[in-house]
């Protein structure tokens, strides 16, 4: 009787005991995509290997802005100095070819400090005549982007660790300066981003965000990542305002 009674008890429980349902498996949530956007803004960089990486300076200040694209179309091989014409050929291709342009980012310096050959006299850099004729060339790289209605950014050249090609380039920032103010472009001047408190070549300082970073490379000429995002910092918003 008394086993009886327990397997009643434990048959009792069983009836009495609520069925549990399991819980439907929680869903896999996937992180939301964001829609694609079109660029509507065309910046094309043009220039040497300073100029390059300062597109990819500008690439980084616009990464949070997708419908801004940044294109880079270096040229490290020609230099306006030595091969005259070649770069509004180099420009007029590339605009032939199709590329959008709202802006043209241009930067030249690295490979500048060249003699000019007019007929078979050869000009020094930085002589009267070679400056003359210089001028002339950065006019025609201007002229060919407003020829095409695309407004121009020409970006100075930064100080260099060799005292000789920054005093080089003081004179040859004058000539940037002049032609393309004069023809209607913007002038950014990057200079006071790479040198110290004694106006004196650096190659350390502050970042865009205030960081002491280290801006350029061993050779003291070009960018390290920071100094490409630093030299864009100055051009960004004159690219903003266009």
């Amino acid at each position: 009787r008394l086993f009886g009674y327990e397997e009643e008890k434990r048959r009792a429980a069983t009836r009495a005991a609520p069925r549990i349902k399991p819980k439907p498996a929680a869903p896999v949530l996937t992180k939301q995509e964001k829609p694609k956007v079109d660029p509507s803004t065309h910046v094309v960089v043009f220039g040497d290997a300073l100029a390059d990486l300062t597109g990819q300076g500008l690439d980084d200040a616009f990464s949070d802005s997708p419908e801004v694209a940044v294109v880079r179309k270096p040229r490290a091989d020609i230099s306006l100095a030595r091969d005259g014409a070649e770069w509004p050929k180099t420009i007029l291709d590339i605009l032939n070819g199709g590329q959008k342009i709202s802006v043209a980012v241009m930067m030249l310096g690295s490979s500048e400090r060249q003699s000019i050959t007019e007929g078979e006299t050869t000009h020094e850099p930085l002589s009267e005549r070679w400056k003359q004729l210089y001028r002339d060339r950065v006019d025609a790289v201007v002229r060919t982007f407003q020829e095409r209605g695309v407004p121009v950014v020409w970006i100075g050249v930064p100080p260099m660790r060799n005292a000789k090609l920054t005093a080089d380039y003081v004179a040859m920032n004058e000539i940037y300066r002049e032609s393309v103010e004069r023809l209607g472009g913007s002038y950014v001047d990057i200079w006071p981003g790479f040198v110290d408190d004694e106006n004196r070549y650096t190659p350390v300082g502050p970042d865009v965000d205030g960081q002491p970073s280290r801006l350029r490379t061993n050779d003291g000429v070009l960018f390290t990542r920071a100094g490409a995002r630093k030299a864009a910092h100055f051009a960004d918003a004159e690219i903003k305002r266009l």
